[in-house]
């Protein structure tokens, strides 16, 4: 059984489509329904039981009135699914992309199909490029996914209009025929990205509006990707991390997201993407944010300046905005936290060990010299009360610091993007 997701063109809801496809897999998106859109079996199912639907595997798909059109996204794993009041608030890990170019491009017979054995991935993405680059041949791939879906899923209403009631959120058993992509390197991950972007490029309501993809932190000197891992919420509370990126205090990395965005009515608007850090824990140190053409690869240098957990987010604006066609977009939050470096914590208790040894045993390490310590040994009694307070207080302005910046990263306020993994 798989929950099918649909999210429409409508605004605002239009605009969460280029933000959960920019997110990497692991981490959290919400969608949320008045309860008509929803199908009856779905809410009895979580009266009956809160957790039923958790680990369930979702499909994404778009419907596009204006373009009467379906156009399947990406799978995902139910993280919650709640009733508040009139809503069904829907929270999923999203994971990889559909996988349809390589069905949908050979039987309309733009590319030869795959020899037999051989690896079944979607086509080249130079090879898709090339085909999608044409506008009638990506509303015929497009018409061919959507008679497919449509047989599939058992929407038969006209897509011009809204799907009816139960037919945004609903079960289905019967096989969907569309894989989800066998990618597994972040360039194959942003390659199957494009694919699907491709096919969006063309919907108005997305006209000169970027869409994105996180490809994630670079470490400066090695140019080795940060996998995101499992990060708590709190500092001491190790239960339902989320997905998030681990830097060391100190360390300095590259945030790297990929952009692509065709012409709508009238000039592209030249727009800045502004990281928005994590409290005091990131320090931006230099930025390529300045975007006045179709694609690029944005890049924020930060360093790790010291200990706690937060968020990151990008905020994304036109530099001329008319307040009608370009909303500002929060492209990507996710959590980050900076470990402590091991060189400073060893320093610290190194400092207050120091203290206590010259308190404790001056008269011991005096008399390997002199038999006579006389004041020495008041003296060197006095350098370690010193040392032993610079240590404490060290110690405690971290933890200050640390505390300052709490905060629950459960995610998804606004338009914010976040993650979430069961642990």
């Amino acid at each position: 059984m798989t929950l099918v997701a649909i999210t429409g063109s409508d605004v605002p809801y239009l605009y969460d489509l280029p933000q959960f496809q920019a997110l990497p897999e692991g981490f959290e998106y919400r969608f949320r329904y008045k309860r008509t859109w929803v199908a009856p079996k779905v809410i009895e199912s979580v009266k009956a039981c809160a957790k039923n639907y958790v680990g369930q595997e979702v499909f994404l798909v778009f419907h596009s009135k204006i373009r009467k059109a379906l156009i399947p996204l990406r799978f995902a794993r139910v993280a919650a699914i709640e009733l508040l009041g009139s809503i069904v608030f829907v929270r999923f890990r999203v994971s990889k992309f559909a996988c349809i170019a390589d069905e949908m491009l050979h039987s309309r017979g733009h590319l030869e199909p795959p020899a037999e054995g051989s690896d079944p991935k979607a086509a080249s993405i130079d090879d898709f490029l090339r085909v999608a680059n044409r506008k009638e041949n990506r509303e015929a791939v497009i018409a061919e996914v959507t008679k497919h879906l449509s047989a599939k899923l058992g929407i038969t209403t006209d897509l011009g209009f809204g799907l009816g009631n139960g037919r945004y959120l609903f079960e289905t058993t019967d096989p969907i025929n569309i894989r989800p992509s066998a990618s597994s390197s972040n360039v194959e991950k942003s390659q199957d990205w494009a694919r699907i972007a491709a096919l969006l490029h063309d919907e108005p309501g997305l006209a000169g509006i970027p869409m994105f993809y996180l490809l994630g932190f670079q470490e400066v000197l090695s140019s080795t990707w940060i996998q995101p891992e499992r990060v708590p919420r709190f500092r001491f509370w190790r239960r339902n991390r989320v997905s998030g990126y681990r830097i060391t205090e100190g360390k300095r990395a590259t945030l790297r997201v990929l952009l692509s965005r065709e012409k709508g009515a009238g000039d592209l608007p030249v727009f800045r993407a502004n990281p928005v850090l994590a409290g005091s824990l990131l320090r931006l140190e230099g930025a390529a944010n300045l975007v006045v053409g179709k694609y690029d690869v944005l890049e924020f240098t930060v360093e790790a300046s010291r200990a706690g957990i937060g968020e990151l987010g990008l905020r994304v604006e036109s530099e001329k905005p008319d307040g009608k066609t370009w909303p500002q977009v929060l492209a990507a939050r996710v959590p980050v936290q900076v470990v402590a470096s091991a060189w400073k914590t060893a320093e610290i208790y190194l400092l207050g060990l120091i203290g206590i040894g010259l308190l404790v045993f001056a008269d011991q390490l005096l008399g390997l010299f002199t038999s006579t310590p006389g004041n020495l040994a008041l003296g060197i009694r006095g350098l370690g009360l010193m040392l032993l307070p610079l240590a404490i207080s060290k110690q405690f302005d971290r933890f200050a610091k640390f505390t300052s910046n709490f905060q629950k990263i459960s995610g998804l306020q606004g338009t914010n993007v976040s993650a979430v993994s069961d642990d």
